[in-house]
């Protein structure tokens, strides 16, 4: 998710009416860009550092208490709520919160969403639709000229008013919804692509350096990790005979 999430700066930034960093000149003061990254996942956290490095004063939202300290690590403003409940699901993503978390999260969003210039949001929670953590009336207390940069629009979208795959204005706010910010920088996500495949070949390898993997009787899945556990699909003990196998044997496995 680093490509997209660096992308999602860039284009907030052509679409943003000014600089990100404060300017001094002799025409007068110019303010630095607030935004707001909701989500400090592995996307999130790539968005902070990318509109800090930009000069942005630069905020940042998590259920997870480990997520928020790694947006202060990047000189961004770690946002909380009052009410203690942690957010850790399965596999690094969040998890669903109590309705309470959720009404206290929603006021700061409201309360940000008046002061902040740009918005990006990367919560998703897996298996389901994106939540919607920003409603029509946040967007549109908005100032002017704003913009929003939703990363889960593939999902459905954080944003009430995101049109997946499209770019457009709501109310003065400019949101940009596209789906396909991968491909929009081909060749470092092709890079990063294959390069995530050859570790994973190598992963499941008993050299850990080279691929190099012999066929036997039972493919030990529960001693290696967890990321290796989760891509078994089928597992049958001592079955080798695949000249005299058909699909029901695959079914019934």
């Amino acid at each position: 998710m680093l490509h997209p999430s660096y992308k999602a700066v860039v284009l907030a930034a052509n679409h943003f009416g000014r600089f990100f960093t404060g300017q001094i000149t002799a025409a007068g003061k110019v303010p630095p860009a607030k935004i707001l990254i909701i989500g400090g996942g592995v996307a999130g956290l790539a968005a902070a550092g990318a509109a800090k490095s930009m000069g942005a004063i630069v905020r940042g939202f998590d259920t997870r208490p480990p997520a928020l300290e790694q947006f202060k690590s990047l000189g961004a403003e770690p946002l909380e709520v009052d009410i203690a409940e942690g957010g850790e699901g399965v596999g690094g993503y969040a998890k669903e919160m109590s309705k309470e978390f959720i009404e206290a999260e929603m006021a700061l969003f409201a309360k940000q969403c008046k002061e902040v210039d740009i918005l990006i949001s990367t919560a998703l929670i897996p298996g389901k639709k994106a939540p919607i953590l920003i409603t029509q009336n946040m967007v549109e207390s908005m100032k002017e000229g704003s913009v929003i940069v939703d990363l889960a629009a593939e999902a459905g979208g954080n944003v009430e008013t995101t049109r997946p795959n499209e770019l457009h204005v709501h109310k003065g706010v400019v949101h940009i919804g596209y789906t396909d910010l991968p491909s929009r920088m081909a060749t470092q996500a092709t890079s990063l692509y294959s390069n995530n495949i050859l570790k994973l070949l190598k992963a499941i390898s008993p050299s850990k350096e080279y691929f190099d993997f012999e066929l036997k009787d039972d493919f030990d899945y529960g001693t290696i990790s967890h990321v290796i556990r989760g891509t078994v699909v089928m597992k049958r003990d001592g079955f080798q005979d695949f000249e005299n196998t058909t699909a029901f044997d695959f079914f019934e496995s």
